[in-house]
């Protein structure tokens, strides 16, 4: 009965301290020049594959200037130091100034009045920063249809540098903007969604396997190249195996280990 218990509190405790996956996915759709739903398609799909891995979903859809950047807030509030997070975006956003913002449902007259309002990537990566490891993508190049002036450059722009354990990768290459592919979902949703499922997958490696997939649900063409850019540090590991007494986790680190307590085996995440 006392080793009954005292393994039953070794469990209690290993839960305890095992880190949670969160992520954030948020879908903009009223805002686009032939209006479509398909942003809230493509973020569906990827809300229930994380849950289905386990992740702890926070979904938001046809955010305006307020709660875009309130819920951004909330969700970074929730998240600790050794926790790895993901966000996902579907909807549109544009550079401006060297610069790349989310756009929020709304109708913005001026520059100026958009850049109140809207929340900037930068300012998202710093919110998650954090986070032992941030994955952001953004499936964004499209041409929003509530920007009263006239932006000069299309699509997104590059950043030059990001935190360390980051991956972030758009649907396009830099500086363009592609409507919405046919199908049920965008390429980047069919993409992501497939590989994050990938069993014990280095996680240098997903961006290219992103990528790659891409390139196939393409029909077979080259498409243009999405930019990424990653710092992710070798030995990260998506979907680890689950062994005999562990509590499943998907991500493990290069730096964990396996320790003893109480003549048990305490479980690795």
């Amino acid at each position: 009965m006392k080793k009954l218990f005292s393994l039953v509190l070794i469990a209690l405790l290993a839960i305890s301290v095992l880190p949670a996956q969160k992520a954030l996915v948020i879908s903009n759709g009223g805002l686009l020049s032939k209006g479509t739903s398909r942003p809230h398609e493509d973020a569906a799909l990827i809300d229930s594959t994380l849950v289905k891995l386990g992740w702890e979903v926070q979904r938001y859809s046809d955010l305006d200037s307020k709660s875009f950047k309130t819920n951004i807030g909330k969700f970074a509030a929730t998240v600790e130091e050794n926790e790895p997070v993901l966000v996902y975006f579907s909807g549109t956003a544009v550079q401006i100034e060297g610069k790349n913002y989310l756009v929020p449902q709304g109708i913005f007259k001026t520059q100026s009045q958009f850049l109140d309002a809207a929340p900037e990537l930068s300012w998202i990566l710093s919110q998650i920063s954090k986070a032992n490891m941030k994955l952001v993508f953004l499936d964004a190049s499209r041409t929003p249809a509530n920007l009263v002036f006239r932006v000069a450059e299309e699509g997104l722009t590059g950043i030059p540098k990001i935190a360390g354990n980051t991956l972030l990768l758009y649907s396009t290459p830099l500086n363009t903007i592609q409507p919405d592919q046919e199908g049920e979902n965008n390429h980047l949703a069919q993409a992501l969604a497939k590989e994050i499922q990938t069993p014990d997958l280095p996680m240098q490696t997903l961006s290219d396997r992103i990528i790659t997939q891409m390139r196939i649900l393409h029909g077979g063409k080259t498409p243009p190249i999405p930019f990424s850019i990653s710092t992710i540090e070798a030995g990260w590991k998506l979907n680890p195996p689950q062994e005999d007494g562990e509590i499943k986790r998907i991500l493990r680190a290069p730096t964990l280990f396996r320790g003893n307590i109480d003549g048990g085996v305490a479980p690795s995440f």
